[in-house]
């Protein structure tokens, strides 16, 4: 991963990584302390509710030792926004990096302002550090389109330079999509549900719109005996 590469030939800096999800964070971390030719013993994601976790993570910051770390854009700009600007002030934050960033267009406007906003962290943190230590700003997506471009652009380059791009594409598989007519009646749709999971690979997501209603599918399932179950939220 690009931001990887940045951690490994900066190791005596920050390299911050905003992820739009919860499980983005964690999967990283994992597959930091899992790797090989890595075997990070550190903590990487700045997630909800590890108090402990996540102090270390912020104390880290300003001095460089953390090194990569994920977390989402309400924790930047929030709790951990003093801790990258000090970071920026003493020169050790050497890079600030948006995954998925299409998602400040995607997603900035209606749903998630915070991926908008954090064109102002971006622009503080490039006025707080010294001249010849700025950090650089990253934008990765799989998946950028001309307005998503024009709304990075719009937000994240400096005046009179535009963002450069560089571009790596190759062809990937995609995803199979079957829709099902729409299903007033609450019992058949779970059926549904559980005629599904028993048939397609595992392991597999499950997505609702309503906490409640991840608790009624959650707890149906633990009743038709499905046993290695957990319930995340973004």
């Amino acid at each position: 991963f690009v931001y990887q590469a940045l951690w490994k030939s900066q190791r005596k800096k920050t390299i911050a990584v905003v992820v739009p999800t919860v499980t983005l964070a964690q999967d990283q971390e994992n597959e930091l302390h899992n790797n090989t030719k890595i075997k990070s013993k550190q903590f990487h994601a700045h997630v909800g509710g590890k108090h402990k976790k996540n102090s270390t993570i912020k104390d880290s910051i300003p001095s460089g030792k953390q090194g990569l770390f994920f977390s989402s854009p309400q924790s930047m700009l929030q709790i951990l926004r003093t801790s990258l600007i000090d970071a920026a002030e003493r020169g050790n934050l050497g890079a600030f990096v948006i995954d998925e960033a299409h998602i400040v267009h995607a997603w900035g406007t209606d749903f998630r302002s915070e991926f908008q906003e954090l064109a102002a962290l971006v622009s503080e943190l490039r006025s707080k550090s010294p001249e010849n230590k700025k950090p650089k700003i990253i934008l990765l997506s799989a998946t950028v389109e001309t307005e998503s471009l024009e709304t990075l652009n719009s937000f994240f380059s400096l005046p009179g330079n535009p963002i450069s791009i560089i571009s790596a594409t190759r062809l990937r598989p995609e995803q199979e999509i079957w829709v099902s007519p729409t299903i007033e009646d609450e019992e058949v749709r779970k059926q549904m549900v559980l005629e599904s999971l028993m048939n397609l690979p595992r392991p597999a997501i499950l997505y609702a719109t309503e906490p409640e209603e991840v608790n009624k599918l959650y707890d149906f399932l633990k009743k038709k005996g499905f046993k290695n179950l957990e319930k995340v939220h973004g």
